[in-house]
């Protein structure tokens, strides 16, 4: 907060498509253009009432707007005119506007994620409509990743790895994948990378990554596995953390 942030607590951190980096606390959204922090107000200074829209816990930029996740509801920032703006709902999305939002990823397609469930929705002319899927595991809401590659997209949890494909206003369920016997060992997942046709998937010990095949299977004969520990010891053998790639596939 000496240096201007709105809160101790950072909650996400996300980029837009013209670099401004954009800071998501416990007391508001912030955005940050290398030299100074912004601070926006989802209340009016004259407001005494508050709920929790200023307390931020995600958020994900599109070509236009942010979609910012509370815990009061799923917000838009349209980061252009650098304000929130009203956004319409179908009746069966009406819950975004009050639930508790876990975490939002924006894949062309939205993905929210509340307490309770999972709601995958899609922008037509400034309105929010469901995608129809099926919810092939109660675990599903839980995901860490979400992530595009192609005509697929990738959702993983901590058991589960699943490959979806969007057709028209429908999600199908293409292929499943056991997160434990992706790692070779027996681990759990805690976050999902795809490059180029590589999905790297970071686990307690360190990465394993795999080759994408051309027809959007995992090759699970061939495989690169990262022990952290290994490569240098005085990392621990248990960490947890986010995958960085660089533009090389390097980890």
């Amino acid at each position: 907060m000496d240096h201007g942030l709105a809160h101790t607590d950072v909650t996400c951190i996300t980029q837009d498509n013209s670099g401004l980096i954009w800071i998501g606390t416990n007391g508001g959204l912030q955005s940050f253009d290398g030299y100074n922090l912004q601070s926006y107000e989802y209340y009016k200074e004259d407001e005494r009432i508050r709920l929790l829209h200023d307390r931020v816990t995600s958020v994900e930029a599109d070509s236009a707007n942010l979609w910012v996740g509370t815990e009061s509801g799923l917000l838009k920032f349209d980061h252009n005119v650098g304000r929130y703006v009203d956004y319409q709902v179908s009746q069966e999305l009406e819950v975004l506007h009050h639930s508790h939002v876990k975490n939002v990823k924006q894949n062309n397609t939205i993905f929210v994620f509340t307490a309770d469930s999972l709601y995958i929705v899609h922008v037509d002319n400034g309105c929010l409509w469901p995608v129809k899927f099926e919810m092939y595991s109660n675990s599903m809401k839980n995901a860490h990743s979400v992530v595009s590659c192609g005509e697929y997209i990738w959702l993983c949890t901590a058991e589960k790895l699943t490959k979806l494909r969007i057709l028209g206003n429908e999600i199908l369920k293409i292929d499943s994948y056991s997160c434990r016997d992706l790692s070779m060992h027996n681990e759990q997942s805690s976050s999902l990378f795809v490059k180029d046709n590589f999905l790297y998937i970071r686990i307690n010990s360190g990465c394993i990554r795999y080759l994408i095949k051309k027809d959007g299977t995992l090759d699970r004969e061939r495989y690169d596995y990262y022990n952290f520990n290994s490569l240098n010891p005085l990392i621990s053998k248990n960490t947890s953390g986010k995958i960085i790639v660089d533009s090389k596939n390097t980890i």
